[in-house]
């Protein structure tokens, strides 16, 4: 969380004197739960970003994003309590910074605007927000596994990928969520008990961006 927190200021820094342009980008998602205890497997999900990248230097050689990102995943689990494979929903919502290196390309200047299409980019940063996680699963009246809760979260992430021209870029990368517990009531036997579930998130994604 110290880490993420740290970038995030390095980032609002860096943004107060530079000119930018605003983007989006769309991510398809692939995400591993870490649940404590738990086997867990991958799932499919979607992630959408747009915010303000200052650019520093004249033909857009770096830039330091500021951005907000909304984004939802499924993720599923298995429970030694007799439960068995149990389905979740995460929904992750984070302001960012991001610091992104171009590499190679062409410059260009039209109607007195300069541009640069990069052929190789490379990208770090973090951010910090929250991620509403929600989990349940009803076998029968005497086994049901249930859980929803928001929680404070952070994130690192990295990436590289290919610039198509002054606009379009295509990544890839990986983020590590960090959140916190997940907190459920389960029915074993007829008997209800809580349980505290230590969380994160494994998140690798493939992100088109577009920056006017």
């Amino acid at each position: 969380m110290k880490k993420a927190f740290l970038i995030l200021s390095i980032g609002l820094v860096f943004s107060v004197t530079t000119k930018g342009s605003p983007f989006l980008s769309v991510s398809p998602t692939f995400t591993k739960a870490q649940v404590q205890g738990e086997e867990t497997t991958m799932g499919a999900g979607i992630s959408i970003r747009g915010g303000y990248e200052f650019l520093n230097s004249r033909y857009f050689l770096s830039g330091h994003a500021l951005e907000l990102e909304l984004g939802t995943t499924g993720f599923n689990f298995t429970t030694m309590d007799g439960i068995g494979k149990v389905d979740g929903q995460a929904m992750p919502i984070f302001a960012n910074y991001r610091f992104t290196q171009y590499f190679g390309g062409t410059a260009s200047n039209t109607n007195g605007m300069d541009y640069w299409s990069p052929d190789f980019i490379i990208y770090a940063g973090g951010g910090l927000g929250g991620v509403h996680v929600s989990a349940d699963k009803s076998v029968d009246t005497t086994h049901s596994f249930d859980a929803s809760e928001f929680n404070l979260a952070a994130q690192l992430f990295l990436g590289l990928g290919v610039g198509f021209n002054d606009h379009l870029s295509l990544t890839g990368g990986y983020r590590h969520i960090f959140t916190g517990d997940l907190d459920a009531d389960i029915i074993v036997g007829g008997n209800d008990h809580d349980k505290s579930y230590g969380m994160s998130f494994h998140v690798f994604d493939i992100n088109l961006r577009w920056l006017w």
